[in-house]
């Protein structure tokens, strides 16, 4: 053992001598001179005689390489913030919108780039020694230690970073609020309640609001008290480690039906198990619902030297996600089905590698990969759309399935190797070809799938009604109009009853039954009197709850809208100040304001080795047709007068299925 420690310490000295040294504040003196590495492996051997200490220390020193911190420049100027928006919260905790305006105007305005700190230049001998100290003294008090196999122990509670954060000892500050209930839990062995107490205590909440531009400290993160997912992910991870439970971040890099991506985290059981936990109410992973997961990777500390982007890392364009060469796939682990693509006729001319791309409202990004092999690539464990529970919301009663391209990625961008690939719930994968021989008439009317929440706010509508008044407590009110089903599309004239008489006060009332955890929400509300638009005063009422910005229901904006937690009772309209005949009305649910607009200029396009434009069109109502489509192959319209939002969609039988 002693010759074998000394020929680890001369390999160590040897890579540091050709580092840059410089400062950092990760406990007293950083890495100046060789000797700091040298005395970790001589602190575990004469000073605390501790055989597993010594094996972690050179677990942490194996896996160095590539760790790093990239902090602003101006750091002081965020942690300055992070200290003030103690005075920037409401009652509950949360950050008002003075706070969530202070940080977007911080990150928005701060400039000065990033400082970027190696970990193997600047991590010191004695930092790695307290935070080795630390998780052993915690994992060794655990019930459940016994269970796992000492590498578990390594990769999953050891690591002294989780992501690109500044250094500190986080141990010390997660510890250092201590809750009375978590001793039971922890003589229990009962990891995942243990876990649901430490988040649900934290004082941490999840926002999609609040974004920093930089990877957050523990410290850092219990000043803001709340983030985004990544940012919650990285944080729970140190929390859950810090009391010796194994436990990762877990991502996708891209969603199989939306844009943007995800993180979440997962409590890693002695059978090598998954079991994922999240930062809500119940802590359950609530991530699909109208959320399709095509992939899951861990985050390791250390590069997964296992993977095909860490074998082919010195001679192939690696995508950004992939090119830390620390995530892992483990999909299979979760309760999802899943298939495997093959995918045949690559060119490994161009490339040993093949990827799976999803469509991310704008571009495809990458989210497998796979070997190409005598021209064929297999991809294993590919979400198909179904998720965690089995039951994934279905756009307007389509199928599930996710829409992949096979693609090389050369240079920062991909190339395009086939068809594009249709992976269906019923386990079928099907390549999408455009057929020139079979040209079709495509009719849409939106750009973009109409998601859950949108489609219960127009069915939420539904049995509510109108109602007029000369009263300004309705005493006398009549019904105007009763919305007794979905209305073809948004803002359509719907003419009232009682348009002979005239009315001063008009309302909306909202549903009279509240269904629980059921917000109702508005968009727009129009009383006309002929032709004329009629304005008035924003008047409004409650039984119970709240009524969230009225007057958005007149200000002519698609994206504004109302909302009332409890409808019971709930009423808004106007005050038209003198009586008027009130001859129809039109109304929106809350919308995302991708259906189609008359006025709007819009363009398709189909997949044929790439997107082609089938031409651009105005729209004068609300539809649009392309006439001589290629048909058997993939679609796409984008509006180009307004907004970002667009989906791919197949088209058969005069029907438009999302994807």
């Amino acid at each position: 053992m002693r010759n074998y420690i000394g020929e680890y310490v001369l390999t160590i000295t040897a890579a540091m001598a050709a580092a840059t040294i410089h400062s950092c504040d990760t406990g007293s003196g950083c890495v100046e001179d060789n000797a700091r590495m040298e005395r970790i492996v001589s602190h575990y051997t004469f000073e605390d005689q501790d055989t597993q200490k010594l094996m972690a220390a050179r677990f942490l020193l194996d896996n160095m390489q590539g760790e790093y911190s990239s902090v602003p420049l101006f750091l002081d100027s965020y942690e300055e913030l992070f200290a003030r928006l103690a005075d920037m919260r409401s009652d509950d905790g949360r950050l008002t919108g003075k706070g969530i305006d202070a940080i977007r105007s911080m990150r928005n305005n701060v400039q000065g780039g990033y400082d970027i700190s190696y970990d193997t230049q600047t991590v010191s001998a004695d930092f790695l020694i307290s935070g080795i100290d630390a998780a052993f003294e915690q994992w060794r008090s655990t019930p459940w230690a016994k269970e796992y196999s000492f590498n578990d122990f390594c990769r999953w509670v050891l690591p002294y970073r989780v992501d690109h954060e500044k250094l500190e000892n986080w141990r010390n500050d997660a510890l250092s609020f201590h809750r009375p209930e978590e001793d039971s839990l922890k003589t229990a062995g009962d990891m995942w309640e243990l876990g649901r107490l430490l988040i649900n205590t934290s004082g941490v909440n999840f926002s999609s609001d609040v974004h920093l531009p930089f990877d957050l400290s523990f410290r850092q993160m219990d000043m803001v008290k709340e983030g985004h997912c990544g940012a919650m992910s990285d944080y729970t991870t140190m929390l859950l480690r810090s009391r010796g439970i194994p436990s990762s971040t877990e991502s996708t890099p891209a969603w199989g039906n939306r844009s943007s991506g995800h993180s979440w985290n997962a409590i890693i059981a002695p059978d090598g198990t998954t079991m994922p936990i999240g930062f809500y109410g119940d802590n359950t992973v609530r991530i699909l619902d109208d959320h399709r997961l095509a992939k899951v990777y861990r985050s390791c500390y250390g590069m997964a030297t296992e993977t095909l982007p860490f074998k082919y890392k010195n001679s192939e364009s690696i995508p950004a996600y992939f090119s830390g060469m620390d995530m892992i796939d483990v999909t299979g682990q979760y309760d999802m089905p899943t298939v495997d693509i093959a995918i045949d006729n690559l060119d490994e001319s161009v490339s040993k590698l093949a990827w799976l791309c999803t469509f991310n409202n704008s571009r495809w990004i990458p989210v497998a990969c796979a070997e190409i092999i005598d021209g064929r690539a297999l991809f294993r464990d590919m979400g198909n759309g179904q998720g965690f529970n089995h039951d994934a919301f279905r756009f307007e009663g389509g199928d599930l399935g996710i829409v992949y391209l096979p693609a090389y990625y050369k240079n920062g961008g991909i190339i395009p190797a086939s068809a594009p690939v249709l992976a269906k719930e019923d386990g079928s994968v099907t390549a999408l070809v455009a057929n020139a021989d079979a040209l079709q008439s495509v009719t849409v009317k939106r750009k973009y799938p109409l998601f859950r929440s949108f489609c219960n706010d127009a069915t939420n509508m539904t049995g509510t009604r109108f109602e007029a008044s000369n009263s300004a407590d309705f005493r006398d009110a009549v019904t105007l109009f009763t919305i007794d089903s979905l209305q073809p599309h948004p803002l359509t004239p719907h003419n009232t009853d009682h348009a002979d008489k005239k009315f001063r006060y008009v309302r909306y009332r909202f549903p009279d039954m509240h269904l629980p955890d059921t917000a109702y929400s508005v968009c727009r509300l129009c009383f006309y009197s002929g032709d004329e638009l009629l304005a008035g005063k924003t008047i409004y009422g409650t039984d119970s709850g709240s009524i969230e910005n009225p007057a958005n229901l007149f200000d002519g904006k698609m994206l504004t809208y109302c909302k009332a937690e409890k409808p019971s009772g709930a009423w808004v309209g106007l005050d038209l100040g003198t009586p008027r005949n009130i001859t129809s009305i039109k109304y929106m649910p809350r919308t995302d304001d991708n259906d189609i607009w008359p006025g709007d200029v819009y363009e398709m396009f189909y997949w044929n080795n790439g997107w082609q434009s089938a031409g651009r069109k105005t729209a004068s109502e609300y539809k649009l047709t392309w006439d001589n489509i290629p048909s058997g192959t993939l679609y796409l319209v984008i509006d180009r007068t307004k907004g970002v939002e667009n989906r791919i969609f197949t088209y058969d039988n005069h029907t438009v299925e999302w994807w």
